[in-house]
């Protein structure tokens, strides 16, 4: 057994980032509590009480000069070093010098090869320890704290040099956490729950009992100009939203199938239009493994890797007929949905055969069967 391997299993142990998300909770007490906090790179705890203040290993990719960390901090607080590296040469050899008698381990080779093969890039030094805690480790308990998934604009909770988003892709590194993600064991800072479950972190506000008249008279100008183009046909609504359109809709086709993530607006759905046949399109539908329960229906298309794409929109051609409505109103979600001409090449991709793709105010209205 490795010193790593006897510092980490069994053990309860604090992840934390360098993202500038790692300052916006205050998870000081709890990192320098746990058995083992792990950090990244060229961190930073002077001025930055939010972070804690102990460090027990430093994980970073030896070979590349500018992530390696400093000598001094490193004499001082004495950590367990883990070089993340796809191969060992001479450059990484030279920079292993550096540090002297530190003690010195190498995150294991083959690993990280199966892990840029599955991510199909190379992964950051933080999410190939994330994968190692969960794979290769035994920890008792992980908090994790400090990681965007995203691509940002300031990469750092600290000034430093741009991140390299060549080699990296965070996206791709979410996607692969959240079938890697193990419940109960890892527990994660409410920015990434944000970026796992598709929801903005916003105060919690009182929802206004009196319906907004602007809101519903938009909302019935659009589906007014809808209603021409799918009368006495079989509609399929993605991200139904409110009662408002499905029951004009629900009027003028034949058959109205909706597809409505968000458990409110299901309940609510429910209520208004009980006839309606509902569809839950959360993430548990198509990979046990993810948990996005909650995520509007645009989060959810645009956080799934291609191939699930293709899977979801399969899977909606078995509950409806050859009308697609979805909204392509970037304001409106968290990443932004996809265009109209990006929702016809998915459904195209995906079996459909598309024959019209029009924007009608912020709906997309696509023929497809």
């Amino acid at each position: 057994m490795t010193a790593l391997e006897t510092l980490l299993n069994g053990k309860t142990v604090a992840v934390v980032g360098n993202a500038p998300t790692a300052t916006q909770f205050d998870f000081a007490a709890r990192i320098d509590a746990a058995d083992v906090v792990i950090r990244f790179n060229r961190f930073h705890l002077e001025g930055y009480p939010q972070v804690g203040s102990r460090t027990s290993v430093i994980a970073f990719p030896l070979g590349w000069s500018p992530a390696l960390p400093d000598i001094a901090l490193v004499e001082k607080l004495q950590p367990l070093l883990l070089a993340v590296c796809p191969q060992i040469d001479d450059s990484t050899k030279n920079n292993a010098r550096r540090y002297g008698e530190a003690a010195l381990e190498f995150f294991p080779i083959d690993y990280f090869e199966k892990l840029s093969l599955e991510l199909g890039c190379r992964p950051t030094t933080g999410f190939a320890v994330i994968c190692g805690l969960i794979d290769l480790w035994t920890p008792a308990q992980v908090l994790l704290t400090g990681f965007s998934f995203a691509r940002l604009t300031d990469d750092h909770y600290f000034p430093s040099r741009t991140f390299n988003y060549l080699v990296h892709d965070p996206v791709k590194e979410l996607h692969l956490y959240a079938r890697k993600h193990p419940p109960g064991i890892f527990e994660i800072d409410p920015h990434i729950q944000s970026q796992l479950y598709g929801r903005k972190i916003r105060p919690r506000r009182e929802r206004s009992r009196v319906p907004d008249p602007d809101h519903f008279s938009s909302a019935s100008s659009v589906y007014q100009q809808v209603v021409p183009s799918v009368r006495a046909q079989p509609v399929l609504l993605v991200g139904a939203g409110s009662e408002i359109g499905a029951g004009m809709l629900l009027e003028a086709a034949t058959r109205l199938t909706i597809v409505e993530p968000d458990i409110e607006l299901r309940a609510l759905l429910r209520r208004q239009c009980p006839e309606l046949p509902l569809i839950d399109a959360s993430f548990s539908d198509l990979d046990p493994g993810a948990r996005f329960h909650s995520a509007v229906v645009d989060e959810v298309i645009e956080y799934l890797p291609a191939i699930e794409v293709h899977g979801f929109l399969r899977k909606l051609r078995a509950h409806a007929g050859h009308l697609f409505l979805s909204t392509p109103d970037r304001e409106a979600n968290m990443h932004g949905t996809r265009t109209a001409a990006e929702w016809g090449l998915a459904l195209a991709a995906a079996g459909w055969a598309v024959t019209e793709v029009k924007e009608i105010g912020v709906k997309v209205l696509i023929t497809a069967r």
